[in-house]
């Protein structure tokens, strides 16, 4: 998985368990061990969808505007462009007798859009909120 996608994720769980506080970029990137600029970056597309509420300057951060189950790591996965990261670009050789040749690149890239695409659903299925209720078990044991 990309950094951006695990950052993203990280931010969004911390700030809907601590829903009603604002936590800066510097925060936020402490807390996901990460660098401010990554935060900044992938909270810039969560804003854009209105996941979070953003306010400037030094009593400013980033708050949860929305409910954890109405944000689906498939959607996150896509904001983040972990789908278009995974594709690979593969090369065919011209060989005009060789049926591998000719015809490897065309079968992985139909493969690997197949599996990007079982990804996506299977985050779909989940959510921050779900993310949080796995935390808080964990946090039982």
């Amino acid at each position: 998985m990309g950094n951006d996608f695990i950052v993203i994720i990280h931010c969004l769980t911390y700030l809907s368990v601590h829903h009603d506080r604002r936590f800066s970029s510097q925060q936020l990137a402490h807390n996901a061990c990460s660098n401010p600029v990554i935060v900044r970056k992938v909270m810039s597309l969560a804003s854009s969808k209105g996941y979070v509420d953003v306010v400037n300057g030094v009593n400013g951060g980033y708050k949860i505007q929305v409910d954890p189950k109405d944000i689906s790591l498939g959607d996150l996965f896509i904001l983040v462009g972990e789908d278009k990261r995974l594709k690979k670009q593969y090369q065919s050789s011209l060989d005009e007798v060789c049926l591998v040749a000719n015809n490897i690149c065309s079968v992985f890239s139909d493969l690997q859009e197949e599996q990007i695409q079982n990804q996506v659903k299977f985050y779909q299925k989940q959510s921050i909120l779900d993310i949080v209720k796995r935390l808080q078990k964990k946090s039982e044991k």
